[in-house]
């Protein structure tokens, strides 16, 4: 039998390596995501509390809190505030590359299986044909063998005294 070869082999080798470099890139984008994203839930969940912080001390004195202590705590949330703006589109940014890449991995996961599929379906059909091609040689072979053992049984039936061909 003929050894099968994948005609498309270097280019599936190429589609394995090109899904696995996007696979990387993915990961390491996903994390940088996540990242991001907890970056951004820590000040978040500190600023909510500030502000709830200084909700509850004006709460607390009818109102009146003394003007100095509002001013700052009202400061410190604003400043927490734009660092939040800066942090939460970091994180969106991260997530929006992550979601990219994660697209185009899935992209080149689908060429590779595609071309797993037709060296399958290539290798089948070699198997098959290669099967077939060695019926025809054994039927070939086993003609030419019966013609062979035909021919020389006629030749030792000729040779014989008896005119039906029958032997002792």
């Amino acid at each position: 039998m003929k050894p099968f070869r994948f005609r498309l082999a270097r280019l599936e080798r190429v589609r394995a390596i090109e899904e696995s470099v996007a696979r990387a890139s993915w990961s390491r984008a996903e994390q940088a995501a996540l990242e991001a994203e907890r970056d951004y839930e820590r000040p978040r969940d500190a600023t909510a509390a500030a502000r709830a912080d200084l909700a509850l001390t004006r709460g607390g004195t009818g109102g009146r809190v003394a003007t100095a202590h509002a001013l700052l705590a009202e400061r410190a949330i604003d400043g927490m505030l734009r660092h939040l703006v800066s942090l939460r589109e970091t994180a969106r940014t991260r997530r929006s590359q992550a979601d990219s890449l994660m697209r185009d991995w899935r992209v080149r996961k689908t060429d590779r299986r595609a071309l797993e599929e037709l060296h399958k379906k290539a290798a089948r059909r070699h198997a098959e044909t290669e099967g077939r091609r060695e019926e025809r040689e054994h039927d070939e072979a086993a003609i030419l063998r019966a013609r062979r053992n035909g021919a020389g049984r006629r030749v030792a039936h000729s040779g014989s005294s008896d005119p039906g061909g029958a032997t002792d």
